[in-house]
């Protein structure tokens, strides 16, 4: 909705009449406001008045006599607006489902008196937009020559943004927008108007005219082919237009940047060789908007960059900031490698040629027999109801709930499109997404390409240089996402009664922290004697998430009750993405105390190889740990012997908590005290404001002493 706000200051000359005819062809504004007409609201003065395509009624804040300062004019195009509240300072309208106040303040403090009368009578839900002459400074640097502006005056203009939740709305042109009419030194420029908006109005009218239009005009082009062609099909074709958009209107945003700011400093250098020059000084303004908007851009690329997503805008344009990318691009650099003969690879191509070799050995294992007897023990079924419910085509409704639940800040895959594109888009793109994704699920189908992934390995450890200590991260397409999200929602229906109860990690209504205490609680007693001592286990399963046989998980699905149309879909998807089953366990492995019992530990044995075989999962003996008490020591070595694995003492990481027998003492937690000062130390200094220190310690901080604090009491000297 194009709203015009105007500061005619006489309206009854021929010059002034011929200026807003010109404004309103050129913007068609759906409403504009008059401020300062001086003149009065007469039906004769209206009736001489023809702006064209305008209704030739006003609202006007006129009382008695008095001229009236504001008038508002709308188009024939919209319904008549309700005005909603006036007073001399400030009149708001409600018109097509949002609030429009306009502004024209000879002292902020009473306007902002009124405005908060009008408010109470406003529904919070409907967007609301403020502009007009505030007749005051938000910064400093708003204000050029003359006295200071007044602390206490800035200060009370951004509490009464901040308390009814507004923002300033970007603008254009220049940034003074009140001079006083003088030159040289006795010259004085301010921004005095200005538009305020809330959430809801940013939501409602975004700043995407020519990238909206740019979307529609090519996304509309004819094509013809079943839907899992239409879509993937127009995604390509609107790429391109936006690669040919982007190079038009940003181009190389670091080139345009240095560009923009040797402009600025000739613009500058030119005006105060001659400050009464007029012309000079506008170009210099002109250069000085160019320059913020190139600056904005670069923001947002380098955000985008960073990767922090707890980063407000405040802090976009830090030394932490430029640190973060900075440290980011050293991390994810490979430069070397070892293959498992213990070589040193350094050359490009050799690292390039070895990676994707070791990767498609690892995804495309050979898929094993199965043993029976692993299914022989009593589980729960879904039933035949919710089986339907599984196959069931998806709805317009749950495809639109799984766009605006995935995260449209989220890393894009090759096709480059983000979540942020779909809902934007949403109004341009849903009847044919709509129709792709209801196509394949029907069909049983992905489309070519659409499935395709950027792979990314990010190192689990400082200097990691062999591919086993790289976690690797698959960048999947959005459209792709759609798949798998509504597999694992409808899954995640039924996951409760299909899971063990001992499976409390990454179940949803389940709290980790309950394994933490038993396994605790277990540790105390693993000293008590008994014939043949006590034994626990941390087994660690290699590549849980990575490797996984898909005949094996299939068949899991089946004995569970699922379809044999589900298991199908299913191995459709997973040929790109793959679902990690694990052995009552964690990341970490599980957790199992029990007697010393050898024939317990066989069999248990048995069971592990019977499930590494038919799951292609395998346990890491290196990384697996054996915990022993309340035996001798040779029956120790005995059992050691039998698992392969080492013995290990207590205080032991279990789930990212410290467990140990007995009280808390400080040196048990001290862990967590040093990673506190880890993360403080690079967060001190002059590179992070105190509000961005506050959000991290509030979002980062606190979690490492609530996760610890949950399970054990703490020591009163570390509280302290």
């Amino acid at each position: 909705m194009p709203v015009l706000f105007w500061n005619i200051n006489g309206f009854a000359c021929d010059e002034s009449r011929c200026k807003l005819q010109e404004l309103l062809k050129e913007f068609k504004p759906d409403i504009f406001c008059l401020a300062e007409p001086k003149v009065h609201c007469t039906l004769t003065f209206l009736r001489g008045l023809y702006v064209d395509g305008y209704k030739k009624e006003v609202i006007h804040n006129l009382v008695g006599r008095s001229k009236g300062n504001l008038w508002i004019f709308w188009s024939m195009d919209i319904a008549t607006p309700v005005m909603v509240n006036s007073s001399r300072q400030a009149i708001t309208i409600k018109a097509e489902d949002v609030f429009i106040s306009f502004v024209h303040a000879s002292c902020f403090q009473v306007t902002r008196r009124s405005l908060r009368q009008q408010l109470s009578s406003f529904d919070n839900n409907i967007p609301w937009l403020v502009m007009g002459d505030f007749n005051c400074v938000f910064r400093n640097d708003e204000k050029k020559g003359g006295c200071t502006p007044s602390t206490s005056a800035i200060n009370e203009f951004s509490d009464w943004l901040g308390d009814n939740n507004l923002f300033e709305a970007d603008s254009l042109g220049s940034k003074y927008t009140w001079a006083n009419g003088l030159s040289g030194v006795h010259r004085i420029l301010c921004k005095l108007d200005r538009v305020v908006i809330d959430e809801a109005w940013l939501m409602k009218f975004e700043n995407w005219r020519y990238f909206m239009s740019m979307v529609m005009e090519s996304w509309n082009a004819p094509v013809s082919g079943s839907p899992d062609y239409i879509y993937p099909y127009k995604l390509k074709r609107l790429k391109a237009a936006m690669k040919e958009w982007n190079f038009r209107f940003f181009g190389n945003v670091n080139a345009r940047l240095k560009q923009a700011k040797l402009t600025m400093e000739v613009a500058l250098r030119i005006s105060d060789e001659d400050p009464e020059d007029i012309t000079k000084l506008n170009f210099a303004k002109e250069a000085s908007v160019t320059l913020q908007k190139i600056r904005m851009r670069q923001s947002i690329m380098l955000k985008q960059k960073s990767r922090n997503k707890w980063l407000k805008e405040g802090a976009s344009n830090t030394s932490f900031f430029h640190a973060t990318i900075h440290t980011r691009r050293s991390s994810d650099m490979i430069s070397e490698l070892v293959d498992d003969d213990g070589n040193v690879i350094s050359n490009c191509d050799q690292i390039r040629d070895y990676t994707v070799s070791y990767f498609e050995s690892k995804f495309n294992g050979v898929e094993l027999p199965i043993d029976e007897q692993l299914f022989h023990y009593e589980h729960d079924t879904i039933s035949t109801e919710e089986s339907h419910r599984m196959d069931a085509i998806p709805t317009y409704d749950e495809i639109k709930a799984d766009v605006y639940d995935l995260d449209d800040d989220s890393a894009p895959g090759p096709d480059g499109f983000s979540g942020c594109f779909y809902i934007h888009c949403w109004d341009v793109i849903q009847q044919d997404l709509y129709n792709a994704v209801t196509y394949c699920w029907e069909h049983q189908r992905i489309p070519n390409g659409v499935n395709s992934s950027l792979l990314i390995l990010l190192a689990k450890v400082r200097g990691a240089n062999t591919l086993r200590n790289f976690r690797p991260i698959g960048l999947s397409n959005f459209f792709f996402k759609f798949f798998t999200k509504i597999l694992s929602t409808r899954l995640g229906s039924v996951l409760d009664k299909l899971v063990s109860e001992e499976q409390v990690a990454f179940m949803k209504g389940r709290n980790i922290h309950e394994n933490i205490s038993v396994a605790s609680e277990l540790v105390n007693d693993l000293k008590t004697k008994h014939k043949g001592g006590n034994v626990g286990l941390k087994l660690d399963i290699t590549q849980a998430f990575d490797i996984v046989s898909w005949s094996f998980v299939l068949e899991v699905f089946r004995r569970y009750g699922f379809s044999q149309q589900w298991c199908s879909w299913i191995y459709s998807v997973l040929r790109s993405s793959r679902i990690s089953i694990l052995l009552n366990g964690s990341p970490d492995g599980f957790f199992k105390i029990n007697r010393g019992n050898l024939r317990s530990l066989h069999n248990l044995l048995e069971l592990l190889g019977k499930y590494q075989t038919a799951s292609i999962q395998t346990v890491c003996h290196q990384k697996s740990k054996v915990y022993y008490g309340g035996g001798t020591l040779s029956r120790c070595r005995t059992i050691t012997d039998l698992l392969g694995m080492e013995v290990s003492t207590f205080p032991d990481r279990y789930l990212g908590v410290q467990i140990m027998p007995g009280a808390v003492k400080y040196r048990h937690i001290s862990n967590v005290v040093d990673k506190i000062k880890k993360q403080l130390s690079v967060w001190k200094g002059k590179m992070l404001s105190f509000q961005d220190r506050f959000i991290l310690i509030n979002s980062v901080i606190s979690s490492y002493a609530i996760h610890n604090m949950v399970v054990y009491k703490w020591p009163q000297k570390f509280i302290q």
